[in-house]
């Protein structure tokens, strides 16, 4: 029987502030990849989160762990707009969790890029890989200005469109500050 057959770990990872984040992870290498998911939208399932295909071809080779952010699936319910720092707290409390002090790789889909990259610029002590899935990019506001109608833009109250309520137009702003500080 193969590591990615039964999780390793399932359970709730403690926040600072006292909420918890649906956390499970397979395998036990020495090296732990976190998949962090795409913007949660509110007609999508808390399925949207996890990636099946990486934990199947990961976690033979290393601790694979995903997590539902907050809002999403089980994990504790938060008010919005909910700033980026929070969402990289929150990724913080996951990694002290799951990892057992070895080598942490962040692989970012769609938003999660954003979450991974702001992350990586914040803590460059405590990443050692970014892998970036069709990511969002920072700077995205300023692209959208320049290239959509006012109507197809991104406003600073789009957290309300999605489950998350993440304030994703303030993320891109401080992602596009935390590129300068990428290891």
């Amino acid at each position: 029987e193969s590591n990615s057959d039964a999780p390793t770990f399932i359970g709730d990872s403690p926040t600072p502030d006292g909420r918890t984040l649906a956390t499970t992870c397979w395998g036990d290498g020495a090296t732990t990849v976190v998949f962090l998911h795409g913007l949660i939208m509110p007609y999508d399932g808390a399925n949207w989160a996890h990636s099946p295909e990486l934990q199947e071809r990961l976690s033979d080779e290393v601790t694979y762990c995903e997590y539902e952010r907050a809002n999403v699936g089980t994990s504790s319910t938060v008010d919005g707009p909910i700033p980026i720092d929070q969402t990289v707290s929150d990724l913080d409390a996951v990694i002290a969790e799951v990892s057992a002090g070895g080598p942490v790789v962040l692989v970012g889909g769609s938003f999660g890029g954003i979450v991974a990259l702001t992350y990586a610029a914040t803590h460059p002590d405590d990443v050692d890989g970014l892998v970036l899935l069709d990511p969002s990019l920072p700077g995205s506001n300023a692209l959208e200005e320049a290239m959509l109608p006012p109507e197809w833009r991104l406003t600073p109250d789009a957290w309300n469109d999605s489950r998350e309520k993440i304030d994703v137009y303030a993320a891109d702003v401080v992602a596009l500050q935390s590129l300068e500080r990428l290891p």
